[in-house]
Protein backbone atom coordinates (compact mmCIF):
# COMPACT_ATOMS: atom_id res chain seq x y z
CA UNK A 1 0.00 0.00 0.00
CA UNK A 2 2.85 2.36 0.87
CA UNK A 3 4.46 1.77 -2.53
CA UNK A 4 1.13 2.40 -4.23
CA UNK A 5 0.73 5.75 -2.46
CA UNK A 6 4.30 6.70 -3.41
CA UNK A 7 3.64 5.79 -7.04
CA UNK A 8 0.46 7.87 -7.09
CA UNK A 9 2.29 10.86 -5.60
CA UNK A 10 5.09 10.52 -8.16
CA UNK A 11 2.58 10.30 -10.99
CA UNK A 12 0.77 13.43 -9.78
CA UNK A 13 4.06 15.29 -9.51
CA UNK A 14 5.03 14.33 -13.05
CA UNK A 15 1.63 15.37 -14.37
CA UNK A 16 1.95 18.73 -12.59
CA UNK A 17 5.42 19.33 -13.98
CA UNK A 18 4.23 18.40 -17.44
CA UNK A 19 1.38 20.87 -17.24
CA UNK A 20 3.45 23.85 -16.11
CA UNK A 21 4.18 25.15 -19.62
CA UNK A 22 0.43 25.41 -20.17
CA UNK A 23 0.20 27.94 -17.34
CA UNK A 24 3.47 29.80 -17.79
CA UNK A 25 3.51 33.17 -19.54
CA UNK A 26 6.58 33.98 -21.57
CA UNK A 27 7.53 37.43 -22.76
CA UNK A 28 7.35 37.84 -26.56
CA UNK A 29 10.53 38.20 -28.56
CA UNK A 30 11.23 41.49 -30.29
CA UNK A 31 10.89 39.84 -33.68
CA UNK A 32 7.44 38.53 -32.74
CA UNK A 33 5.99 42.01 -32.31
CA UNK A 34 8.40 44.17 -34.31
CA UNK A 35 6.15 44.85 -37.32
CA UNK A 36 3.13 45.55 -35.11
CA UNK A 37 5.05 48.00 -32.92
CA UNK A 38 6.45 49.82 -35.96
CA UNK A 39 2.92 50.28 -37.28
CA UNK A 40 1.45 51.29 -33.92
CA UNK A 41 4.09 53.89 -33.10
CA UNK A 42 4.34 55.49 -36.52
CA UNK A 43 0.66 55.52 -37.44
CA UNK A 44 -0.68 56.62 -34.05
CA UNK A 45 1.23 59.90 -33.97
CA UNK A 46 -1.56 61.95 -35.55
CA UNK A 47 -4.25 60.84 -33.10
CA UNK A 48 -1.73 61.17 -30.26
CA UNK A 49 -1.33 64.86 -31.08
CA UNK A 50 -5.12 65.21 -30.98
CA UNK A 51 -5.45 63.53 -27.57
CA UNK A 52 -2.37 64.88 -25.79
CA UNK A 53 -0.58 67.33 -28.03
CA UNK A 54 -1.53 70.43 -30.00
CA UNK A 55 -5.07 69.15 -30.58
CA UNK A 56 -7.15 70.11 -33.61
CA UNK A 57 -7.12 73.30 -35.68
CA UNK A 58 -9.71 75.78 -34.39
CA UNK A 59 -11.24 79.12 -35.34
CA UNK A 60 -9.44 81.60 -33.08
CA UNK A 61 -11.63 84.26 -31.49
CA UNK A 62 -9.76 87.08 -33.22
CA UNK A 63 -9.76 85.44 -36.66
CA UNK A 64 -11.53 87.13 -39.57
CA UNK A 65 -13.72 84.06 -40.06
CA UNK A 66 -14.88 84.11 -36.44
CA UNK A 67 -15.64 87.83 -36.58
CA UNK A 68 -17.44 87.69 -39.92
CA UNK A 69 -19.61 84.77 -38.77
CA UNK A 70 -20.12 86.01 -35.19
CA UNK A 71 -18.97 82.66 -33.87
CA UNK A 72 -18.29 83.74 -30.33
CA UNK A 73 -21.09 86.22 -29.75
CA UNK A 74 -23.19 85.08 -26.80
CA UNK A 75 -21.13 81.90 -26.51
CA UNK A 76 -22.62 79.37 -24.08
CA UNK A 77 -19.19 77.86 -23.41
CA UNK A 78 -16.77 80.83 -23.54
CA UNK A 79 -13.73 78.69 -22.71
CA UNK A 80 -14.11 76.64 -25.88
CA UNK A 81 -13.14 77.31 -29.50
CA UNK A 82 -14.94 76.04 -32.57
CA UNK A 83 -13.05 73.23 -34.29
CA UNK A 84 -12.12 74.29 -37.81
CA UNK A 85 -13.69 72.76 -40.92
CA UNK A 86 -10.14 71.77 -41.89
CA UNK A 87 -9.77 69.44 -38.90
CA UNK A 88 -9.39 65.73 -39.56
CA UNK A 89 -12.05 64.90 -36.94
CA UNK A 90 -15.33 66.64 -36.24
CA UNK A 91 -16.90 64.62 -33.42
CA UNK A 92 -16.09 62.61 -30.32
CA UNK A 93 -17.08 59.41 -32.11
CA UNK A 94 -14.62 60.07 -34.95
CA UNK A 95 -11.75 60.62 -32.53
CA UNK A 96 -12.63 57.47 -30.57
CA UNK A 97 -12.83 55.37 -33.74
CA UNK A 98 -9.34 56.45 -34.76
CA UNK A 99 -7.84 56.07 -31.28
CA UNK A 100 -9.16 52.52 -30.97
CA UNK A 101 -7.23 51.45 -34.05
CA UNK A 102 -4.03 51.75 -32.00
CA UNK A 103 -4.88 51.91 -28.30
CA UNK A 104 -6.47 49.21 -26.15
CA UNK A 105 -10.08 50.08 -25.43
CA UNK A 106 -9.83 49.31 -21.71
CA UNK A 107 -6.93 51.76 -21.42
CA UNK A 108 -8.80 54.45 -23.34
CA UNK A 109 -12.00 54.10 -21.33
CA UNK A 110 -10.20 54.07 -17.98
CA UNK A 111 -7.48 56.68 -18.50
CA UNK A 112 -8.03 58.73 -21.64
CA UNK A 113 -11.70 59.26 -22.43
CA UNK A 114 -12.67 60.66 -18.98
CA UNK A 115 -10.13 63.49 -19.11
CA UNK A 116 -10.58 64.07 -22.84
CA UNK A 117 -14.34 64.01 -23.24
CA UNK A 118 -15.90 64.16 -19.77
CA UNK A 119 -13.66 66.23 -17.51
CA UNK A 120 -12.22 65.28 -14.13
CA UNK A 121 -12.79 66.31 -10.53
CA UNK A 122 -9.37 66.85 -8.96
CA UNK A 123 -8.65 67.04 -5.23
CA UNK A 124 -5.89 69.58 -4.55
CA UNK A 125 -4.97 67.85 -1.29
CA UNK A 126 -6.25 70.74 0.84
CA UNK A 127 -9.92 69.86 0.81
CA UNK A 128 -10.71 71.76 -2.37
CA UNK A 129 -12.12 70.07 -5.46
CA UNK A 130 -11.30 71.55 -8.85
CA UNK A 131 -12.92 70.44 -12.09
CA UNK A 132 -10.65 70.00 -15.08
CA UNK A 133 -12.69 70.63 -18.19
CA UNK A 134 -12.68 68.10 -21.02
CA UNK A 135 -10.49 68.86 -24.02
CA UNK A 136 -13.38 68.36 -26.46
CA UNK A 137 -17.03 69.22 -26.16
CA UNK A 138 -19.98 68.82 -28.54
CA UNK A 139 -23.53 70.08 -28.23
CA UNK A 140 -25.22 68.22 -31.06
CA UNK A 141 -24.53 70.89 -33.64
CA UNK A 142 -20.96 72.05 -33.12
CA UNK A 143 -17.66 70.55 -32.04
CA UNK A 144 -15.40 72.51 -29.70
CA UNK A 145 -11.92 72.30 -28.20
CA UNK A 146 -10.99 73.71 -24.79
CA UNK A 147 -9.08 76.95 -25.28
CA UNK A 148 -6.48 76.28 -22.59
CA UNK A 149 -6.02 72.55 -23.16
CA UNK A 150 -2.58 71.55 -21.93
CA UNK A 151 -0.07 70.13 -24.36
CA UNK A 152 1.30 67.02 -22.64
CA UNK A 153 3.67 66.18 -25.48
CA UNK A 154 7.01 67.75 -26.27
CA UNK A 155 5.49 69.18 -29.49
CA UNK A 156 6.39 67.78 -32.85
CA UNK A 157 6.59 64.39 -34.48
CA UNK A 158 9.01 61.66 -33.49
CA UNK A 159 11.39 59.67 -35.66
CA UNK A 160 11.91 56.26 -34.08
CA UNK A 161 15.12 54.24 -34.13
CA UNK A 162 13.58 50.79 -34.33
CA UNK A 163 17.01 49.15 -34.06
CA UNK A 164 16.85 50.11 -30.36
CA UNK A 165 13.53 48.35 -29.74
CA UNK A 166 13.79 46.05 -26.70
CA UNK A 167 11.34 43.99 -24.67
CA UNK A 168 11.87 44.68 -20.96
CA UNK A 169 10.58 43.36 -17.64
CA UNK A 170 7.93 42.80 -16.46
CA UNK A 171 6.52 41.32 -19.65
CA UNK A 172 4.44 38.28 -20.50
CA UNK A 173 2.26 37.04 -23.34
CA UNK A 174 -0.61 39.40 -22.41
CA UNK A 175 1.14 42.55 -21.16
CA UNK A 176 4.44 43.71 -22.57
CA UNK A 177 6.78 46.66 -22.05
CA UNK A 178 9.17 47.86 -24.71
CA UNK A 179 11.80 50.58 -24.74
CA UNK A 180 12.86 52.54 -27.80
CA UNK A 181 14.85 55.65 -28.70
CA UNK A 182 13.27 58.42 -30.72
CA UNK A 183 14.31 61.83 -32.00
CA UNK A 184 12.06 64.85 -31.64
CA UNK A 185 11.99 66.30 -35.14
CA UNK A 186 11.51 69.91 -34.05
CA UNK A 187 14.60 70.06 -31.81
CA UNK A 188 16.72 67.02 -32.61
CA UNK A 189 16.46 65.93 -28.97
CA UNK A 190 16.78 62.18 -28.37
CA UNK A 191 14.21 60.62 -26.09
CA UNK A 192 14.18 57.23 -24.38
CA UNK A 193 10.61 55.94 -24.31
CA UNK A 194 8.98 53.09 -22.39
CA UNK A 195 5.75 51.87 -23.93
CA UNK A 196 3.16 49.45 -22.56
CA UNK A 197 1.38 46.99 -24.85
CA UNK A 198 -1.53 44.67 -24.08
CA UNK A 199 -3.27 41.94 -26.02
CA UNK A 200 -6.79 42.66 -27.24
CA UNK A 201 -8.61 40.42 -29.69
CA UNK A 202 -5.41 38.38 -30.16
CA UNK A 203 -3.46 41.45 -31.22
CA UNK A 204 -1.09 43.89 -29.50
CA UNK A 205 -2.37 47.41 -28.77
CA UNK A 206 -0.82 50.42 -27.05
CA UNK A 207 -1.74 50.87 -23.40
CA UNK A 208 0.18 54.04 -22.55
CA UNK A 209 0.58 57.50 -24.05
CA UNK A 210 3.52 57.81 -26.43
CA UNK A 211 5.50 60.98 -26.86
Amino acid sequence: MRHTKWAICLLLALLLLGSLPLFSSCAPRVEDLYDRVVWLLTESQEIGEVLWGKGLPVWEKDSEFAKENHLYENAIEPDYLFVSDEAAYHSVSEIKAEAERYYAKDYLEASVYPQTFEGLAINDGMGQIAFAKPRFYEDGNWFYQYEDAENYFSAGTLTYDFSTLRVVKPSNDQTCYVTISATLDSTGETLSLRVKLVVQNDQWYLASAVG
